[in-house]
């Protein structure tokens, strides 16, 4: 024990001695030493983020040009937590850049600074780095927002002008629609009940035909059948005349005031108007509604798009109405008298076969579909849609 604290204490002198003599240059190797080391590690740190090999070289040789890395890789990740975006993939150059003046390396991601918000370009404007370039950039989209800003109020007024009036127009008719339903009801009561006085005032305000406001001129021939044609033309355009209507509208424009099948189908051809102008309304509000949801105003060609939908529409009316005006002459009629009337020639070509015609044609070629059809096209029917079957029982 003594021998091994001996050999102990000796070494210890000796190392001591050594120090003593070679101290200074032994510590200033030893810090070279750790010098390289950290260099070296820093090195590879570098190239491990992405920097030419070279580059990183220099970089870990030279504290300067490390520190300015440091700054400008705080700053990119602070401005990175600003914008959102996690970590930064700057160019290799950019931590290089600024080491000669006092900006470090302004950043250079594609669309950065372009799509960031201006809220995030105000925040990094007090960035070091970043204030001139996102004071730039939030300028611009100020100016980019104030043009866009006017063009938009200068499209909204020049399409209001025209769909302004419109809208209100359409408000106006969907809103007096039940109030015109309720009318031409309470005249069908009145025709019912056998009291016509006052019905030939009423059809001359709505047609504004004065013929019709005395019973006499109300005989006129081409009243109702003109005035179907223009509410028509009007409000379907593109939309064409049942045969089967045109014949009755002539036909029965002389009974009017006189007959209950006359004075019903003519409030049939008043109905079928109002239906149309609201169904049209609705339209134009629904085209206007799109507008507004995707520009914040409507355009001026609502009424236009509205027309496009209104032909559909129009002939699905058109023939519901000619269905239920055949329908009304052949309920008061017995089985017998239909079926002389079928199968006579009395039928007007283009008239809409009833389920009670179709029925009796059925019967007639013993439950044989398609003979029926093939007879009562040659009879002159014609079939309805299947909406209008279901519709009117």
């Amino acid at each position: 024990m003594h021998r091994l604290a001996t050999q102990q204490s000796f070494g210890n002198r000796l190392s001591e001695a050594l120090l003593g003599s070679f101290g200074p240059a032994y510590e200033k190797s030893a810090e070279e030493y750790k010098g390289k080391q950290r260099s070296a590690a820093q090195e590879k740190l570098l190239e491990k983020e992405g920097y030419d090999s070279g580059l990183a070289k220099l970089a870990s040789s030279n504290p300067k040009i490390m520190e300015s890395i440091l700054e400008n890789k705080m700053l990119e990740d602070r401005a990175s937590r600003i914008l959102g975006e996690s970590g930064s993939s700057e160019n290799e150059n950019n931590a290089f850049e600024g080491i000669s003046g006092n900006e470090p390396a302004q950043k250079k991601k594609s669309g950065g600074l372009k799509n960031a918000t201006n809220d995030q370009l105000i925040a990094l404007s007090g960035l070091k780095g970043y204030s001139e370039s996102s004071k730039q950039q939030l300028k611009h989209n100020q100016e980019d927002e104030s043009r866009k800003a006017k063009q938009f109020q200068e499209d909204r007024n020049y399409h209001s002008k025209t769909s302004g009036p419109l809208i209100e127009e359409a408000t106006n008719i969907v809103k007096t629609e039940p109030v015109k339903k309720g009318l031409i009801n309470q005249h069908r009561r009145d025709i019912d009940s056998g009291n016509t006085t006052g019905l030939g005032n009423f059809l001359a305000d709505k047609t504004g035909w004065e013929v019709f406001r005395n019973p006499e001129a109300a005989r006129s021939r081409s009243a109702g059948k003109q005035y179907f044609m223009q509410s028509l033309n009007e409000l379907a355009p593109g939309a064409r005349m049942n045969v089967f209507l045109e014949q009755q509208l002539s036909a029965g424009q002389t009974q009017i005031g006189r007959e209950e099948e006359a004075n019903q189908s003519v409030l049939d051809l008043m109905e079928f108007t109002d239906d149309l102008k609201a169904q049209r309304a609705k339209y134009l509000l629904e085209e206007a509604e799109k507008d507004e949801a995707a520009l914040k105003y409507a355009k001026n060609d609502i009424a236009r798009r509205a027309d496009k939908r209104m032909a559909k529409y129009a002939e699905q009316r058109e023939d519901e109405m000619a269905y239920t005006i055949r329908k009304r002459h052949e309920d008061p009629i017995e089985d017998d008298k239909l079926v002389q009337e079928m199968f006579t020639g009395k039928v007007p070509e283009g008239t809409p076969l009833t389920l009670r015609a179709a029925r009796i044609l059925m019967i007639k070629n013993n439950d044989d579909e398609k003979k029926a059809q093939a007879e009562a096209k040659r009879l002159g029917f014609i079939f309805p849609t299947e909406q209008t079957y279901k519709k009117i029982k």
